[in-house]
């Protein structure tokens, strides 16, 4: 069953057992960039992949193509490429390592090809 609830209340906005969290977001117009996807199941989802991290705090982390540009979801970080980069390559980051894996985590995913999806407005991404 998919389900969208506000992050602040956590009050149900939308639910349907027959659709996916991407069907629901895109019919209600619903914002997911403060979405809590760690248990999500983004198999097959267009514009959304897993970034190749060895995470041990059990994130999930992925980039989504958003508008023209891949923002980054991990733990509680929801950043651009960027922002990513300034984050997890700061020279006093905890985990040296982890960082690292990140980092190289955004020159992969620069390598990729751009999805071609449709933003909120029915624009085309580019």
């Amino acid at each position: 069953m998919a389900k969208i609830a506000n992050y602040i209340t956590g009050k149900i906005i939308a639910e349907d057992e027959s659709k996916t969290v991407r069907t629901l977001a895109e019919e209600n117009k619903a914002n997911l960039s403060l979405a809590n996807l760690s248990k999500a199941d983004l198999t097959g989802a267009v514009g959304c992949i897993p970034l190749p991290v060895g995470e041990p705090r059990q994130y999930r982390p992925v980039a989504v193509w958003v508008c023209g540009a891949w923002r980054i979801y991990s733990g509680c970080q929801a950043c651009t490429i960027a922002e990513a980069r300034e984050h997890w390559g700061a020279d006093n980051y905890h985990t040296p390592s982890l960082g690292a894996q990140y980092v190289a985590a955004m020159d992969w995913l620069e390598q990729q090809p751009t999805p071609v999806t449709a933003c909120e407005d029915g624009d085309s991404d580019e």
